[in-house]
Formats: structure tokens, sequence, C-alpha cells
């Protein structure tokens, strides 16, 4: 699933070379990306906001992309509605990770895809940097066949 995400990001996400994203950890489980500071950085030092929501929106949605594959569900994945809240700053390189939000939010995303056409799960990521939760990342993301 790893090199299968990685590649999937470089070929048809390509901004995501530039903000040097790499595919860490891509399972079932969890994906986890890890994130340079240096192309990230603002005019303060840190990173970005936009970097930083970039990150966990494609932690996210790499999660979904890992689900649909493995379950041979079709359908474009996107990102319906979002919210981050930035806690601290991001001083250092970092990582984004979203975990599996358990078997009912997927199950409930297979069933509304197979009856409608159109599943939907709430997925929450965060970033990681120093060892300190420093954002809060929750989306509602989209499979439309």
């Amino acid at each position: 699933m790893k090199l299968k995400l990685a590649e999937y990001l470089k070929n048809e996400i390509p901004i995501t070379i530039a903000f040097g994203f790499q595919v860490v950890d891509a399972s079932a489980a969890q994906v986890l990306l890890h994130v340079p500071l240096s192309p990230n950085t603002n005019h303060k030092g840190t990173a970005f906001g936009g970097s930083l929501f970039s990150a966990t929106t494609i932690s996210a949605w790499g999660l979904v992309y890992n689900f649909v594959r493995s379950e041979n569900i079709t359908g474009d994945i996107v990102l319906k509605s979002s919210t981050m809240e930035f806690l601290k700053p991001v001083e250092a390189d970092f990582d984004s990770i979203c975990k599996d939000p358990g078997a009912a939010a997927w199950e409930k995303l297979k069933l509304m895809h197979s009856k409608k056409s159109v599943g939907k799960i709430e997925l929450k990521s965060q970033i990681i940097s120093r060892a300190k939760i420093c954002a809060e990342f929750t989306g509602i993301f989209v499979v439309k066949r």
C-alpha cells in the first residue's frame, strides 16, 4: 500500500513533491507522512499553515484511498468539508498521521456507497513535531461513483 500511495501522489498530485511529502507508512491502520520544514516555511521560519493543512488532508485522503482500493470500491475521493486547529507553531520537520477510525465508520461508507453511489466518512489527522501535537484536522471525505 505504501508504494502504491506514494506513486499515486507523485503522478496525480504532483504538488506533494514540492512539499517534500514522504510516505512513511500507508496501511489499513494508518497513513503517516513525513514532511521536511525547509520547503514549507513561512515568513516567521515556522511551518506554513497551508502546508500543514495539505499534509493532514493528504494523510486522511490516503487512508480513504487505501480503503477503497482494498475493497474494490470505485469512485472519486473528494474532501467535502474540513476544520483545522493550529495548536502550536511547527519549528522542525513534522509528521502528519491519520489513523483508522474503526470498522463501523468504514462499513457506513460502504453501505452508503452501495445504496446511493456516494459514501462518506469523517477522519481526523494530526501534525506531530518534536513529539508534540501541533495541529488537528477533521475532514469529511466522500467517495462518489
